[in-house]
């Protein structure tokens, strides 16, 4: 399995960094978790060991899941069996589940559809128009940073879609040594990075609730909880839907520039 999930004190082989001297089958320990805007990365101590033995310490470069590929060496744990077949699951009547158990099936289900049509929806729908905001047009601005990453060079530009809302203290933490060449150009990026993100932030936030109408109900009510929760949920929709977001803009960035 390719970047399975991480927790402290996993074994884990690296297959492929970019732009780091770290070799493919270099072995490390995690030692902590973070996430940064939908995106899971790992604080990870490697050294010259293998999957069995921690040996001396080289290295201690993060894992990024946008950019980094890794995983056990074969030693992920065996899935445990399912208690329900395939066959009974298809069975469920999800429109009328009986008992808590195909209830929670059945959340869990719709929550798949639901992100599934989403990125859909996104990858589908013209999204330059959510662009325009009160007269203007910040497609622009995502086409001026995407330039300024190919000049700076940062990484392959195939890889540059997680940039657009990445942040500029993210950008500067784990890219800022790298720059070898075009300070001034790096510099431009970094200023730009902040305003970027929170575009994709808002265009985002547009598609989803063009999706899903969340928000209809918060505003018909004067309910403060009711309102809270719906915007709490567009949050978790734009946490994890701005990924396609960032790949479509790149898509169109390919195509059109």
């Amino acid at each position: 399995m390719l970047n399975p999930k991480l927790k402290p004190g996993d074994r884990v082989r690296l297959l492929y960094m970019d732009g780091e001297s770290l070799t493919p089958n270099t072995w490390g320990t995690v030692k902590s978790a973070y996430n940064v805007f939908g995106s899971e990365d790992y604080s990870v101590v490697w050294d010259d060991g293998d999957k069995d033995n921690v040996g001396e310490k080289i290295s201690q470069l993060n894992l990024i899941s946008e950019t980094d590929a890794w995983d056990f060496g074969g030693r992920e744990k065996k899935p445990i069996e399912e208690k329900w077949s395939k066959k009974y699951k298809k069975s469920i009547d999800c429109k009328n589940p009986k008992g808590f158990s195909q209830k929670a099936h059945c959340q869990g289900r719709n929550k798949i559809t639901e992100n599934n049509d989403m990125d859909t929806f996104i990858r589908n729908a013209d999204v330059i128009k959510y662009f325009k905001i009160n007269g203007e047009n910040y497609f622009v601005d995502l086409v001026r940073f995407l330039k300024l990453l190919r000049e700076v060079s940062l990484v392959n530009m195939f890889q540059s879609a997680p940039f657009l809302y990445m942040g500029r203290e993210y950008i500067d933490r784990h890219y800022g040594d790298q720059v070898m060449n075009n300070e001034e150009k790096f510099q431009e990026l970094l200023d730009e990075a902040d305003n970027v993100r929170t575009i994709m932030i808002m265009v985002t936030m547009e598609l989803v609730n063009d999706k899903y109408d969340i928000n209809s109900s918060a505003y018909d009510n004067d309910d403060e909880d009711d309102e809270d929760e719906n915007q709490d949920k567009v949050l978790q929709l734009v946490n994890k839907h701005i990924k396609t977001l960032a790949s479509k803009v790149f898509q169109i960035y390919l195509q059109s520039f």
